[in-house]
């Protein structure tokens, strides 16, 4: 960690356990499911470790 993407991840995570993305568990694990299923389509770039991710 250290990164300037550190404080953005903290919040996102922040974000994904409130009561934004539901008050029960099956809602909140539908949202998580849909960012995963998400973030799985991004191309971080991993073999360039010139960025930061």
């Amino acid at each position: 960690m250290g990164t300037e993407s550190e404080d953005g991840f903290c919040k996102l995570y922040e974000h994904l356990i409130s009561t934004k993305t539901g008050r029960k568990e099956k809602a909140k694990n539908e949202m998580i499911g849909k960012v995963c299923v998400h973030l799985d389509q991004v191309n971080f770039q991993l073999e360039n470790r010139e960025i930061g991710v």
